[in-house]
């Protein structure tokens, strides 16, 4: 029995678990090409898998299941209490609704009601032969009825989203606060050690931590808070994070890193609407994009059809744009493209190539490219 963590968080939120020739998706908050490029890299196929279970209706974990249930054949495993929150993305044919326990194959399931800001939201425990996995995130508390069918598993995931300090002197609005905090939010890390340390017995092997707050969290805080759980020093805890590649991830800190030298860089992510209908998807991002652009930054988007320099012109054309304006703004798409709006407010509309590239991998071009026209403006020596 394993599980791997391929998203977790507020971008998105996607976990298998292999069951011997069982295996099952619970949640889909990330984009299909996204869980299949995944499960690929570890040499599993979606063909494999029997079913898919869900959590709760909220976006950064079902973004990604229409498009899912599409393209696959999967049934959603889930509780028909929770089917109007989620029609909007799975077909009622595609649905098997399920009782508190149940059993795909010789897998058995029961569901843990968890406290959140939805209709209906649950955990799973998870059972095959003399193994199992205890799955619980997004809920403000945990009853003490299936508080106390979780003790002693060989394995739990379970939320610890938030630093109760730095949730209440963070960036949130008071509102945000109160329902982070609420018995129908999020567990904090004192919660969670508090939970870890009345269900944790003789079989716990592993912990994964999961959801992490980017705002009002560190792993560090999380590491020092379960510590006062007081576990046996034998249990390997591990925390959950956003799938990224690794190569991609070091390659973007070195660039940031090189960058920071010459000026002061910022990154901004929206999350991608690949789940809605194209034209629907490209005005939401565009609207979340404007939000952060400026009358007074200079924009450059990046598109397909937009003008081709060299790096040499490149670093011209900034170096002159630096001259009256103190801030460029870069854009980079979604996976539709941008919208018209954006578009239009764009003073450079600049293009890489006719090629299309993974998002991730463009963003390190982009941010190598930065980098070198610094160098070549400063008349540094930059390998060819």
């Amino acid at each position: 029995m394993k599980i791997m963590t391929i998203a977790s968080g507020s971008k998105g939120n996607c976990t298998v678990v292999i069951c011997n020739d069982t295996k099952l998706i619970i949640d889909m908050g990330i984009s299909f090409l996204t869980l299949k490029k995944c499960l690929e890299e570890n040499s599993f196929s979606l063909s494999e898998f029997s079913g898919i279970l869900i959590t709760h209706c909220h976006k950064d974990h079902t973004k990604g299941l229409a498009s899912l249930i599409s393209k696959t054949n999967l049934k959603a495993y889930i509780p028909e209490e929770m089917y109007d929150s989620l029609k909007e993305y799975l077909p009622y044919p595609r649905c098997n609704f399920i009782d508190d326990k149940f059993n795909i194959n010789d897998v058995e399931i029961e569901l843990i009601h968890t406290s959140h800001d939805v209709p209906y939201s649950v955990g799973f425990i998870i059972k095959q032969d003399n193994k199992s996995i205890v799955y619980v995130t997004d809920t403000g508390y945990i009853n003490r009825k299936y508080l106390n069918k979780m003790i002693n598993h060989n394995l739990y995931m379970i939320e610890s989203n938030h630093d109760e300090v730095m949730l209440m002197e963070g960036p949130y609005p008071r509102f945000l606060k109160e329902r982070v905090i609420s018995d129908r939010g999020h567990l904090s890390n004192n919660t969670t050690a508090k939970y870890l340390k009345k269900i944790v017995g003789p079989n716990t092997k592993n912990i994964i931590l999961a959801h992490i707050s980017e705002k009002n969290n560190t792993k560090e805080k999380v590491l020092e808070t379960i510590k006062k759980a007081e576990l046996r020093d034998d249990i390997n805890i591990f925390i959950a994070d956003q799938y990224e590649k690794k190569y991609l991830k070091d390659a973007l800190e070195e660039y940031k890193k090189r960058i920071s030298r010459y000026t002061n860089i910022e990154i901004i992510e929206v999350n991608d609407e690949g789940h809605v209908e194209q034209e629907k998807a490209i005005k939401i991002e565009g609207q979340k994009i404007l939000k952060y652009i400026s009358n007074k930054d200079y924009l450059i988007t990046l598109e397909i059809e937009g003008k081709q320099l060299s790096s040499e012109e490149f670093a011209t054309k900034i170096d002159n744009i630096l001259i009256e304006n103190s801030n460029i703004t870069f854009v980079i798409g979604g996976s539709y493209g941008l919208s018209d709006e954006i578009k239009q407010k764009s003073n450079l509309h600049l293009s890489f190539s006719k090629m299309t590239f993974p998002h991730q991998l463009f963003r390190i071009l982009l941010l190598e490219q930065i980098y070198r026209c610094y160098k070549i403006n400063n008349n540094e020596s930059y390998h060819k």
